[in-house]
């Protein structure tokens, strides 16, 4: 019997509908048959108001996975603790070290997982599983782990460090959730830091001969170079999934572009928006 499974989103960027706010955050609210999961949780300034709204019960949260470690997609994870959740963390191990950023003034900025989450989830011994490769974290529900850099023109930020000494952050914790339907491939994304195309790549080696039907999240495209752009654009459009949901980091002129070249298949995927699946046993 195949397993029914709906993924919604619980912080982005943008928000419509009254009483629920918008944040400069990602948060996707899994339910897989009877277990539940949030994939990253935002800064925390939205999570608990927009629970309440899409009546969400974080309570509930059995795991919740890190897409990588900056703030503003783990910091709400002392709200999911406040609820009386005790979930088990699914991250790779990267993303529990120092994280900087230089802005463009130069100015160097620390943008990595909050102190007090982490003295929570040491202080609490919530159980932290590390995914440095594709991990299964339900039956059909998998983290890709670390995700090879296969492409010529998604390199890393300049701009991410790991120390005010200027030493480059490869973000190798970056990391996508996926599963496969009767439809095909869904992927949620966090930032895609590792590139969305790299991302997809990785997911369809693992799952050779399944084509992609969703690709929905943040793919860090705000203010990246018209190169890597239209790159990007093609090769999105030789994948042609079903659906595509720009998110988060993608930016206004990315988004803009996506939704103007594949109009068939994006989508609006903001606080609320809501998807359900037959998954594939």
């Amino acid at each position: 019997m195949a397993l029914q499974a709906s993924v919604t989103v619980l912080v982005e960027n943008t928000v419509r509908a009254r009483g629920m706010c918008g944040e400069h955050g990602l948060a996707f609210w899994i339910e897989w048959g009877e277990r539940r999961l949030l994939y990253d949780t935002g800064q925390g300034l939205c999570l608990a108001r927009n629970a309440r709204k899409l009546r969400v019960d974080l309570a509930s949260t059995d795991t919740v996975v890190f897409s990588h470690g900056h703030y503003d997609h783990t910091g709400g994870l002392g709200v999911v603790l406040d609820s009386g959740a005790r979930p088990r963390i699914c991250a790779h191990p990267a993303a529990f070290e120092p994280k900087l950023v230089q802005r463009a003034d130069g100015q160097i900025q620390e943008i990595g997982l909050p102190a007090p989450v982490a003295e929570r989830i040491h202080g609490e011994k919530l159980e932290v599983v590390h995914s440095e490769k594709i991990t299964e974290i339900a039956k059909g529900l998998f983290v890709t782990g670390e995700i090879p850099k296969t492409t010529d023109f998604e390199a890393p930020s300049a701009a991410f460090l790991k120390d005010e000494q200027g030493t480059l952050d490869p973000l190798v914790d970056d990391q996508a959730v996926f599963f496969d339907t009767d439809e095909g491939l869904v992927i949620l994304t966090g930032c895609a830091h590792a590139g969305i195309i790299n991302t997809v790549r990785h997911v369809q080696s693992y799952l050779s001969g399944r084509r992609v039907h969703t690709i929905i999240g943040g793919m860090h495209l705000a203010g990246t170079p018209v190169s890597r752009l239209e790159a990007t654009v093609r090769a999105l459009e030789e994948i042609e999934p079903a659906r595509i949901g720009p998110a988060h980091c993608t930016g206004i002129r990315a988004t803009t572009r996506l939704w103007h070249d594949m109009p068939e298949a994006a989508v609006e995927a903001i606080v609320g928006s809501r998807w359900s699946y037959l998954v594939r046993s």
